[in-house]
């Protein structure tokens, strides 16, 4: 729907509903706070090693942030969640549940490094 909404709508047709993308905010951050540590998350759905690599790579152009933590759907399980944090598009360490990635993301903010 476009503008106001001139009349009820009806439930006898369907709908058509259009969706534009908005504009990422992960890729403003580091414009307007150039010295802030930037963590980004991408998550990808059964992709192959490239993809991913792809995938990160172009999150850490396109945001200029300093670390990326991937993670894909076919790495959820109910017995882990496999994480990889990448610097500079690098893979710098893997770790397979939610708080050993939280450990990890505050050794690397607090000390800088991993």
């Amino acid at each position: 729907l476009k503008g106001k909404l001139a009349k009820k709508i009806t439930s006898q047709k369907n709908l058509r509903l259009e969706l534009k993308p908005t504009k990422k905010l992960v890729d403003i951050v580091k414009k307007k706070y150039p010295k802030t540590q930037l963590i980004a998350f991408k998550l990808t759905s059964q992709s192959s090693p490239k993809e991913v690599q792809n995938a990160v790579s172009k999150l850490t152009q396109n945001s200029q942030a300093d670390f990326v933590v991937h993670n894909d759907t076919q790495s959820i399980t109910e017995k882990g969640h496999e994480f990889q944090i990448y610097s500079n598009s690098k893979p710098l360490v893997k770790v397979s549940q939610r708080p050993a990635l939280a450990e990890a993301l505050a050794q690397i903010i607090l000390g800088g490094s991993y």
